[in-house]
């Protein structure tokens, strides 16, 4: 185990950071599979998405996979994996079925692994294994007004909900009054009306959809153009062709701008971690067989 209670980041090329990609790799070929045989659309969204046009795969400092699924679909997605995935080898995760987390998305879990955050809550007891994000994308208003009031009400119970489970707190006073006054509500309760203001826009025709965030500063950044989105194509992925939006230019430059422009070094990080392992002989198989597909295969 690697433990650094300052933190740390896993190195480009790493045997700790190619173990990660091996492992989100193959969670990346199982939900593929799942939904290809259910005729499930997903994307590969947000720093997957530029690492599959840019890199053929991974950005090399990168340590996480996002993918998007149309709510409908999501909901379907997460009852096929719960019953097509081994248990003992995965977790999938929601806020309402982990408690400790307060994610508005799901992730499936590698057990026998753990990535702790540096910022997730000391002695958390909830999954932190190796992970692929799944977002549900959801409707987005084309009014101006009603898609601000659904950011709000969004934003006020999500972190009514971080108050509740985590103590978030704000810089600012008066939002954190804010959000003590949500902290009312017990937990079902806010995950219940968390749900409900993300599914509200019943308007399958709206402009946009939206993978919701989970920090304040993405929500106008995570927008996504339905007239771009479909059929999917297929991108190559470390060898592998996984489904896209069909105009990945239009969504690359709306969320990175000069998107095959290389970020400076200093900014070339991963999550900040705490502690991580990977229970190698738990994990022999998919590592043997995944490891030569990553790595430094990676285009810069």
């Amino acid at each position: 185990m690697i433990l650094k209670p300052e933190g740390f980041v896993l190195a480009v090329d790493s045997p700790e950071i190619n173990q990660v990609h091996a492992l989100q790799l193959h969670l990346l070929t199982e939900v593929d599979r799942i939904c290809r045989k259910n005729n499930i659309n997903y994307y590969l969204l947000f720093g997957s998405l530029l690492g599959a046009v840019r890199h053929g795969g991974f950005i090399p400092w990168d340590d996480d996979i996002d993918i998007g699924v149309k709510r409908p679909e999501f909901d379907q997605l997460l009852d096929l994996l719960g019953q097509e995935l081994d248990p003992e080898r995965y977790f999938i995760q929601t806020a309402a079925n982990d408690a400790g987390v307060t994610i508005p998305f799901a992730k499936i879990r590698c057990q026998h692994t753990l990535f702790e955050e540096y910022n997730a809550t000391k002695e958390a007891e909830y999954n932190q294994g190796v992970f692929l994000d799944i977002f549900p994308l959801d409707n987005v208003p084309d009014n101006d007004k009603a898609n601000r009031r659904m950011k709000f009400q969004f934003f006020y119970y999500h972190f009514a909900l971080r108050r509740k489970v985590e103590n978030y707190k704000s810089n600012r006073w008066y939002i954190n009054f804010l959000y003590a006054l949500g902290a009312v509500h017990d937990i079902p309760t806010l995950l219940q009306k968390r749900h409900d203001v993300m599914v509200s826009c019943d308007d399958d025709t709206s402009r946009r959809l939206i993978a919701m965030p989970s920090a304040r500063q993405d929500y106008d950044d995570s927008y996504l153009l339905r007239e771009q989105m479909d059929p999917p194509i297929d991108l190559d992925f470390c060898g592998h062709k996984f489904m896209a939006p069909k105009d990945t230019q239009v969504q690359l430059e709306m969320l990175f701008g000069d998107y095959m422009e290389l970020p400076p070094p200093e900014s070339r990080l991963g999550h900040r971690l705490r502690r991580f392992e990977i229970d190698e002989y738990f994990w022999k198989d998919i590592l043997e067989q995944f490891l030569p597909q990553v790595g430094s295969s990676g285009k810069f």
